[in-house]
């Protein structure tokens, strides 16, 4: 696949590497000196001192080096009839002191409610809505679901996603249930006794 460069109009072929997309959308100049040419070097039409200047659409339109120079080109000169300032021409705000006052100052709004204003109590304060809760709610599934504890035998009451999972009613139940003998590394009281007695509360107290 071929194509001719915008810059300087020489042949250039697809690399290996490109997809065939990125080739047809991307791809317009041969090497990366034509898709960045070096700045051109314009006059400056006020202090007439040369400068540079990048991009395709400046190089036509740039005529000062500097804002400066723009600014100081335009001075006692007529922009604009438009905004110009006319003799005898009386501005809108003349008469006004400070500020401009807003439409709706001072005017109160009975009809809008203000939900953070100070004294504000909402609707359903201090009301239940059984018509929405409980069994009555659209995303009522079932409620807490009642389970025995393995090691202390109390019920307890998990949600519907823990019912075959949960078996103990609490983080103590669950760590007695693996103490002493019940623990899984538990080899028989290998502990000598001497050991036993000074790690003991009794010998502690």
């Amino acid at each position: 696949m071929e194509k001719i460069c915008l810059r300087c109009g020489k042949k250039f072929f697809k690399p290996y590497t490109e997809s065939k997309k990125a080739w047809i959308n991307r791809h317009i100049y041969c090497s990366v000196k034509c898709r960045y040419p070096e700045p051109t070097i314009r006059k400056c039409q006020f202090c007439g001192k040369k400068f540079r200047v990048k991009g395709k659409e400046r190089r036509l339109i740039a005529k000062f080096c500097s804002r400066e120079c723009k600014t100081k080109s335009q001075k006692g000169k007529r922009v604009s009839q438009n905004t110009e300032f006319k003799k005898g021409h009386i501005p809108w705000s003349k008469g006004t002191k400070g500020l401009v006052v807003a439409w709706n100052k001072g005017k109160k709004f009975p009809y809008r409610s203000r939900p953070m204003a100070k004294g504000y109590t909402s609707w359903n304060k201090g009301k239940k809505l059984l018509h929405l809760s409980g069994e009555n709610a659209c995303h009522w599934k079932g409620g807490k679901k009642e389970k025995i504890c393995i090691f202390c035998g109390k019920e307890f009451y998990v949600n519907k996603c823990r019912e075959n999972t949960a078996q103990f009613c609490s983080r103590s139940c669950f760590a007695k249930s693996r103490k002493g003998e019940l623990s899984a590394n538990w080899k028989g009281g290998i502990t000598p006794e001497n050991h036993k007695v000074r790690t003991s509360i009794e010998y502690c107290l």
